[in-house]
């Protein structure tokens, strides 16, 4: 493990590089994790940790603990939601496009679902036939969060319903 970490990507640095070649940030110290349960009224450091309130999507560098994984029950069954990006809703250039084939007023590129400090955020990418939140249609470009329990569809028929983990 490295003895400097960056501040803004939390990548490890190698001793005696002063700065992050990404974020070109100052190195700091890395710190060892702590123990999961925290001592009452000692709050772990790191800004995006579930201590401070933003469930993290990788693990906390501090405190070792992680966010909730969200799963996406799909009618051919359930997905878990990737961490390092966005999961592209579309019959082509997704990883679903196969299953998503027999959906054909599902566009190409319809959506994306993402994570954002634990919740998933849908965004419509200019589908022809839309993408529903609760059956509220979303408007292009514009991310909208989902909360475990929530109901995504996408064109009139792609059910998907928002599992354990997704935050509102």
């Amino acid at each position: 493990m490295a003895e400097l970490m960056c501040p803004g990507c939390r990548a490890d640095l190698e001793t005696g590089r002063p700065y992050c070649t990404g974020c070109l940030l100052a190195a700091v110290p890395f710190e060892k994790p702590v123990p999961a349960a925290l001592p009452k009224g000692r709050e772990c450091r790191d800004p995006d940790c579930v201590h401070s309130g933003v469930l993290p999507a990788e693990a906390c560098r501090h405190c070792g603990r992680r966010a909730r994984a969200v799963l996406l029950r799909f009618p051919w069954g359930t997905e878990r939601l990737p961490t390092g990006g966005p999961l592209l809703i579309g019959r082509e250039n997704s990883p679903l496009a196969e299953r998503l084939a027999r959906y054909p007023n599902v566009s190409r590129r319809h959506a994306e679902l993402a994570l954002d400090a634990g919740a998933v955020v849908v965004t419509d990418l200019d589908s022809v036939n839309g993408t529903f939140v609760n059956d509220e249609r979303l408007a292009p470009g514009v991310p909208v969060r989902a909360g475990s329990g929530d109901r995504l569809r996408f064109a009139a028929a792609l059910i998907v319903e928002v599992g354990p983990g997704g935050a509102p």
